[in-house]
């Protein structure tokens, strides 16, 4: 198991093991982890804008603000 894995936002050693046990590689384990984040964070967003637009207007508004200091992307000054 390499550290793309143990650090993925999504990881669980079980779910893990079980895409393992199926013959999905890491890479291909990283793919199908971040496209559930991608249809959870567009599923979710899609419903907020549904039931309350302008607070999904607010959280794209914030993203755009903070994706300059995004604290996911690893900084090699501060080794974080």
């Amino acid at each position: 198991m390499n550290n793309s894995i143990k650090n993925h936002r999504i990881f669980n050693a079980e779910d893990y093991e079980k895409l393992q046990k199926k013959g999905y590689d890491d890479p291909e384990i990283i793919e199908i982890w971040d496209r559930d984040i991608r249809q959870r964070v567009l599923s979710d967003l899609l419903w907020i804008d549904a039931h309350a637009p302008e607070e999904a207007e607010s959280i794209l508004t914030e993203f755009k603000k903070m994706r300059g200091e995004n604290p996911f992307i690893f900084n090699p000054i501060t080794n974080a």
